[in-house]
């Protein structure tokens, strides 16, 4: 009888573990979870618990607003995704995982943050999908690897010898630099995506009119720094208009934060759109200040 349950305990135990592989093998064909830094990711989705501040935004907010670097050292995450749009879907969807009607908003406009291509938030859709077990296995990863080969053998990008990056997963926030700046290497990039994407001042007026139902919610807007050649191209080729942009955010709830030229001036990029890290924990000083 003893010997009989062993073999039954084994061969459940077989069982579960085939499930869990044949699982994982299914569920890790998820784009998402094959990628760099996933668990980095998915917590900017599944993030648990109430915050202070929601800070939303592409990559450049992401590189450029570090929730640590607050003087007030209050509970900040950083939200923001690759080419991410400030679509009120992006917004809303993650105020529902935040109950507290004082958490405050935060939003980084780029020239591309109101664009058609932008609005898609491809990057924060793929993490969206991750199931509740996928993050069961993503955080379990260390141990489950012995039972599931596939889990140890995940993609790894090579490595950019130049590029430095910290993530940081509690925050949301990337320190990046290169050892070798090259401010021409965006220009190009950015020229081509603005040539096909404009910036949409009916998906801004869109999000607005979104955020001015948010009653007695503190909502606070800045545009980030970049480089001085990038501000031109972002307004003859993306028609990205930064006065229009603010007097659009004015009229409405929106507070604007104004960055003085005497800072932007001390702000360095390390390839024509992106804050290196010192910059923007500089930048992120100065815009927590600002915020009360």
């Amino acid at each position: 009888m003893k010997t009989f349950k062993v073999l039954i305990s084994f061969i459940l135990t077989c069982v579960c573990l085939y499930s869990i592989n044949h699982y994982s093998l299914n569920s890790y064909s998820n784009k998402a979870l094959k990628i760099k830094n996933k668990s980095f990711w998915i917590n900017k989705v599944h993030f648990q618990g109430n915050k202070d501040i929601l800070i939303f935004g592409d990559s450049r907010t992401y590189r450029g607003i570090n929730p640590e670097v607050d003087p007030l050292k209050r509970n900040n995450i950083n939200l923001g995704f690759s080419s991410a749009g400030l679509s009120p879907n992006y917004i809303e969807t993650s105020l529902k995982r935040n109950n507290s009607e004082e958490t405050i908003l935060l939003l980084g406009i780029t020239a591309h943050s109101f664009s058609k291509v932008a609005f898609q938030n491809s990057h924060w859709n793929e993490f969206r999908k991750v199931g509740r077990f996928d993050i069961f296995l993503d955080s379990n990863e260390n141990y489950l690897k012995g039972f599931t080969p596939f889990l140890s053998n995940q993609h790894k990008p090579q490595k950019d010898s130049n590029y430095i990056e910290k993530y940081n997963l509690k925050t949301g926030f990337v320190w990046s630099d290169k050892k070798t700046h090259n401010i021409e290497s965006g220009l190009k990039i950015y020229k081509d995506i603005f040539r096909e994407n404009k910036f949409s001042y009916k998906l801004l007026k869109e999000t607005v009119s979104y955020l001015n139902t948010l009653k007695n919610r503190k909502i606070y807007a800045f545009i980030i720094p970049t480089n001085s050649k990038m501000i031109t191209i972002e307004k003859e080729i993306a028609q990205f208009d930064e006065v229009l942009v603010k007097t659009i955010l004015r009229k409405s709830s929106i507070n604007v934060i104004e960055i003085p030229e005497s800072l932007k001036s001390k702000l360095i990029t390390y390839d024509g759109s992106h804050l290196t890290g010192r910059s923007a924990n500089i930048l992120s000083e100065f815009i927590f200040s600002k915020i009360k």
